[in-house]
């Protein structure tokens, strides 16, 4: 780039303005621009104003595509900012912390990864490059990464300045944002572009970080009808996050992905990414139920309407970490694409006595885990729990339905179904600690019926009614369901929930 005083020159000798006047615009101009352009920068700037055209020297600029690994010192290289991958803190080996952080710039002969060491890093930390910009990096080097590719990095020595007004942008092609659906998001992705509709907006709250420093945060969450994903909003983010509204459709411009408490993936909105509202909405119009079927271990704020197919009794248990004594039961659900075991901890028990086969429930805000019987949905205490919802239609969700079937018929993953069977062998009764504490019991049992035979598993009281039911007695089942076990054979299971009359 010309230098300042050759451009101060340049201003005096072709607008007819006095230098002093020239430098007073220059100071306005960089006050104007926040302090985001070097003097060079706002010099230019003035001298476009003024219609003074500045020509810089060609030669000195090196496209990205003519990078090479002998180049020392690089004198001007020009990029557009194509995406953020991340910002690093270590440990320096003569003591103190080093920070670094690194992009991809692209131009017309190519890309290359970019990194912004020390001071330089704070452009980035701070928000002050945005994807799309141009960058114009003054004495940068070359090294190689490490798998082998060209980098060009900028250090004590070298320069970069954000937007330089010179810039031939024919030279940069565009960057087009590539929108990932939700489903197809991992942890550990770098610079995210996605798109959803708020289905839940958490209020801004402040945290002290290790080194005693306060941050801010918020949460939020999305869908765009494959799956919704928390978002969590990192400090200046933080207001503008809890402004959102539930309903408001939003593009989230780069982000970076990290897998959430409770597994599965959460998208995190630091300083460099954008938040842009694509639409308000006073009320959401997407369907914000997720279909059992689509349910996974690790999912958090998760809401969905289905019908109650069998109920356990209360548990009581004494909490490790207080010794307070909590609640816990168990209602297992179906909304036509699956079925799920639901458990309602403490204050949520009481929904017990209000509740009957077959009705409607709307649960909002649970979450997702897997415990010894598999997949299990919770309702904690951000819960909320509607029994038949009056402004939910009734034909929503099909009603309950009793399904008989015959032991040549099973299948892995039926639920709900009715069995009349046999009982063949009856295997000893053990003890097994639940998740919450208590102690339940667990028995096996091989049945039969005229079509064939089948292994089967009872668990906690159903345990209780057949541990010592004899060979050959005919027992009535609803309400069970079926897995594949270790030895691939389709096992039947029978919880809490179903409902057992033994022949006499």
């Amino acid at each position: 780039m010309m230098s300042f005083e050759r451009i101060i020159d340049l201003i005096v000798e072709k607008a007819s303005v006095s230098r002093e006047e020239v430098l007073k615009l220059v100071k306005r101009k960089k006050e104007e621009m926040g302090g985001l352009v070097t003097d060079e920068g706002a010099a230019l700037l003035v001298a476009i104003d003024l219609g003074v055209e500045v020509q810089r020297n060609e030669e000195e600029k090196v496209f990205i595509g003519e990078l090479s690994d002998e180049m020392d010192v690089v004198p001007i290289v020009e990029g557009r900012v194509k995406s953020f991958l991340g910002i690093k803190r270590f440990e320096r080996e003569g003591g103190g912390v080093g920070v670094m952080a690194t992009i991809v710039i692209v131009d017309r002969t190519g890309e290359a990864k970019l990194v912004l060491w020390g001071e330089h890093s704070k452009i980035v930390e701070k928000g002050q490059l945005r994807k799309g910009d141009v960058v114009r990096v003054v004495k940068g080097y070359v090294k190689r990464g490490i798998f082998g590719d060209l980098e060009l990095h900028v250090g004590k020595l070298g320069r970069v300045i954000i937007n330089p007004p010179d810039a031939k942008l024919e030279d940069f092609p565009e960057v087009v944002e590539e929108v990932f659906p939700l489903s197809k998001l991992e942890p550990g992705m770098p610079d995210v572009t996605v798109e959803g509709e708020v289905v839940e907006v958490g209020p801004a709250s402040i945290f002290e970080r290790p080194n005693g420093s306060k941050g801010r945060m918020a949460t939020a969450r999305i869908t765009d009808g494959t799956m919704s994903v928390r978002v969590v909003f990192w400090d200046e983010q933080s207001s503008r996050g809890a402004q959102l509204r539930v309903g408001d459709k939003v593009r989230l411009v780069s982000g970076y992905t990290r897998e959430g408490m409770r597994g599965g993936v959460e998208v995190h909105m630091g300083r460099a990414g954008r938040i842009e509202v694509i639409s308000r909405s006073e009320k959401s119009s997407m369907e914000t139920y997720t279909p059992l079927s689509q349910l996974h271990p690790g999912m958090s704020s998760v809401n969905v309407l289905a019908r109650v197919t069998a109920k356990t009794p209360v548990r009581t248990f004494t909490r490790p970490q207080d010794g307070k004594i909590g609640a816990v039961a168990d209602l297992y659900l179906t909304d036509g694409t699956g079925w799920v075991r639901i458990s309602l901890w403490d204050r949520h028990v009481n929904l017990l006595s209000k509740v009957n086969i077959g009705d409607l429930l709307r649960v909002k805000n649970a979450y997702t885990r897997e415990d010894t019987f598999g997949l299990n949905l919770n309702a904690g205490r951000r819960a909320t729990i509607d029994v038949n919802p009056p402004d939910v239609p009734k034909n929503t969700i099909p009603p309950v339905e009793e399904c008989k079937v015959k032991l040549e018929d099973i299948k892995p993953y039926m639920a709900n179904i009715s069995l009349d069977v046999v009982v063949k062998h009856v295997g000893e009764a053990r003890e097994f600690q639940r998740q919450d504490g208590t102690t339940s019991k667990m028995v096996t049992l091989l049945v039969e019926d005229e079509t064939g035979e089948a292994p089967a598993v009872a668990w906690g009281e159903a345990a209780v009614k057949l541990e010592n039911v004899p060979p050959k007695a005919k027992i009535n089942i609803k309400g069970c369901y079926t897995r594949i076990n270790a030895k691939g054979e389709t096992e039947i299971h029978i919880g809490e929930g179903a409902t057992i009359k033994i022949e006499k």
